[in-house]
């Protein structure tokens, strides 16, 4: 019998956790067939080349199994990202349902429980990829079973290599995120938005603006408009950029919040800084929170930190990554296995 495995994906950052995987499934010969299901708001040149393995004509009007009727293929093992989609929800709804493997995995360390799909409060997941030991408790202090979680690693940063740009000009990145759309709903347990970071971002620079040639502030992939004063963008001369990880390759200074490109930064062995006010809740960013960079809740200690030698080592979370790829693709194919006894 020829298995199906469907990779559901609800973000770009979920799709870049795959990729290793996906480079190696279409170099060589499987045992099992498969395709991709990308939310559509994912538009990345690097999914190009799984043209092949993209469905494109999934009908969000219609359910999850009308879908699946229609595509005359249907999956025996459901491989989810958990990034709070509705998709998400729909596709281990389905497995569970029609007796068809479903697993979720996570590519980012924070509010698992929350991302979980779930029914009654119960994960409808039958398995749980956990990036590290970390994260795994974590997800268990948050609510999530123990017994369904599994240490794959993350296979997207597993080769990032380390990348300082050779020119002479001193750049800074920050990196947005557009907290405030979901301030009341799945982040309401920050307690801040992105607007409170702005705040000590913009009153630091407007004292150090100087001691940078350009200043960079990377658009978060669901933004369109920035609601930023333009008396503030032409006073600080900041430039606003659409792409972050481009904002990363002119930039060897990075500063955000707990994106994960500030982690592919960090990788790189870029100068990065995770920022929160005072009055905040809880810090989602995983560097920060395990002392591998530093954390700033003021303008004058961002100040301080920017104009200190905050380097940081890498080495240790790097090396825990190791064998991501191989253990994902030794897991899916442990899974497939089991169908079939």
């Amino acid at each position: 019998m020829n298995y199906k495995i469907l990779f559901v994906i609800g973000e770009l950052g979920s799709a870049r956790y795959c990729l290793p995987l996906w480079n190696q499934l279409i170099n060589k010969k499987e045992s099992f067939d498969w395709k991709i299901l990308a939310f559509g708001r994912i538009n990345d040149k690097e999914l190009l080349k799984f043209s092949k393995y993209l469905i494109y004509n999934y009908d969000y009007s219609k359910s999850f199994e009308e879908n699946i009727v229609g595509l005359d293929w249907c999956p025996n093992l459901i491989f989810s990202s958990a990034t709070y989609q509705k998709l998400e929800y729909e596709s281990l709804k389905f497995a569970k349902t029609k007796n068809v493997l479903g697993i979720q995995f996570f590519d980012t360390w924070y509010n698992y429980y929350e991302k979980l799909a779930k029914e009654n409060r119960e994960t409808l997941a039958t398995k749980i990829c956990m990036i590290d030991k970390f994260s795994s408790h974590e997800a268990i202090a948050e609510g999530v079973d123990e017994k369904k979680l599994i240490t794959i690693g993350q296979p997207g940063l597993e080769f990032v290599k380390e990348k300082k740009i050779k020119s002479k000009n001193k750049n800074i990145l920050f990196i947005n995120q557009p907290i405030a759309k979901h301030k009341y709903d799945v982040l309401k347990h920050l307690g801040y938005d992105e607007e409170d970071v702005w705040e000590i971002v913009f009153k630091a620079m407007s004292k150090i603006r100087n001691d940078f040639d350009e200043f960079l502030f990377a658009k978060h992939p669901d933004e369109h408009l920035i609601n930023i004063d333009k008396k503030i963008i032409n006073n600080l001369k900041i430039t606003i950029i659409e792409n972050g990880q481009i904002g990363i390759d002119h930039c060897d200074t990075i500063i955000g919040m707990w994106s994960t490109l500030m982690i592919d930064a960090f990788f790189q062995s870029k100068d990065v800084i995770s920022i929160i006010p005072k009055f905040a809740k809880k810090n989602n960013c995983t560097l920060s929170k395990r002392n591998f960079i530093p954390l700033v809740m003021t303008s004058s200690k961002l100040i301080d930190v920017l104009r200190s030698d905050f380097r940081y080592e890498h080495k240790k979370i790097k090396d825990s990554l190791k064998g991501s790829t191989k253990r994902l693709h030794e897991f899916l194919m442990l899974e497939i296995e089991k169908l079939s006894n």
